[in-house]
């Protein structure tokens, strides 16, 4: 049976903004900024339904495709267990990335002090308040509840994706002493749980869409933390996945049961890690093998879980961001104009617009 269409298409995430940002992404800046500083929320893995064995202040998320069936669990590819949802932890780092990156990025564009100082209360939250703090080591994410004992895997980049909006962030956001001596030690000590770590490790061999996650979260850590170091890894990445051709690059996501939805996963961890191999635009030879990835994408056909919910109609849009951030780096002139949101009930929400906008 096909999965059900969702109301609003899913975020795409999308490489550092191009700046200065533009007057519509400053109108959606400012919208969504104003949303935080009205809200006054903050978020915390602490606040999470259901906590990881070892403590409340480490991300605790379950594994999405994992079923309990008459006592025994069994992995569904492509279908999301419900259940999965208890663990709310990710909820809450997605939430506080979101919030940071916008405030961080208006408070850039606009000068609003308060936009700076909110997102400056949120990482303090999320971060660095002992009560309140997440752990830099992700060793209770995407945990599968019939393993004894409960732990995490190579899947936790998955999860902790979104904290490459904050590294985003971090590089334009102006703190506190004691916050970015905080949040360099917090980013440092995360490279270095990866580096040293068997979930680490196993998430660099696995060579599908999880291993181009980690070096996109990776890179982006790294381009907060060292600019230069950043862009040598990233080279580094690429010099190795560039001579691959793009059947071959997408093979583990084809045989899957959902294989548009994947390869539109994998290209946007590519194209996050992209400009960061050149400082700002990839170099040339990754620009054109990443135009051949799209080329190829746009041949896929649709999975039997995904007929409906990846249909050209809303397939195609999705593939349109890769088109347009390939237009601005090559130096095109990028329109206003957004993707056909027709498909979807909802059409676009202010955070899609946003990330079409940053472009």
């Amino acid at each position: 049976m096909p999965l059900p269409v969702p109301k609003y298409p899913e975020l795409i995430l999308t490489p550092y903004p191009t700046l200065p940002v533009s007057k519509s992404a400053e109108k959606l800046l400012r919208q969504l900024s104003d949303k935080e500083l009205k809200a006054d929320e903050t978020y915390s893995v602490t606040k999470a339904c259901l906590t990881a064995p070892a403590g409340k202040n480490y991300l605790y998320t379950l594994a999405p495709y994992w079923w309990e069936c008459d006592g025994k669990w069994e992995r569904r590819d492509g279908q999301r267990n419900p259940v999965c949802d208890k663990a709310d932890g990710q909820k809450q780092l997605q939430s506080m990335a979101q919030a940071v990156h916008s405030l961080s990025f208006a408070a850039q564009a606009l000068g609003r002090a308060e936009y700076a100082e909110r997102a400056t209360k949120l990482i303090r939250t999320f971060f660095l308040d002992e009560e309140t703090k997440m752990c830099p080591e992700v060793l209770y994410s995407q945990c599968c509840l019939g393993d004894d004992p409960v732990c995490g895997d190579k899947t936790f980049i998955i999860a902790s994706r979104y904290l490459i909006l904050v590294s985003q962030a971090l590089r334009v956001l102006q703190l506190p002493d004691d916050v970015s001596a905080g949040m360099k030690a917090w980013v440092g000590a995360q490279v270095a749980w990866i580096d040293s770590s068997k979930q680490g490790a196993d998430a660099r061999a696995s060579g599908n869409n999880i291993t181009d996650w980690l070096h996109a979260l990776y890179a982006s850590h790294l381009a907060y933390l060292d600019s230069s170091k950043a862009q040598e890894y990233a080279k580094g990445v690429f010099a190795s996945l560039t001579c691959k051709s793009p059947a071959e690059t997408f093979a583990p996501e084809l045989e899957r049961t959902r294989p548009r939805h994947y390869v539109q996963f994998t290209l946007e961890a590519l194209f996050i890690l992209a400009p960061i191999a050149g400082n700002g635009a990839p170099p040339p030879e990754v620009t054109a093998w990443l135009k051949a990835l799209i080329e190829f994408a746009r041949t896929v056909p649709a999975g039997e879980l995904e007929a409906e919910r990846e249909a050209d109609a809303r397939y195609g849009p999705a593939l349109a961001w890769f088109d347009r951030l390939l237009l601005r780096w090559e130096g095109g002139s990028v329109p206003e104009q957004e993707p056909d949101g027709s498909a979807w009930e909802g059409g676009w929400n202010q955070r899609a617009r946003l990330s079409w906008a940053l472009i």
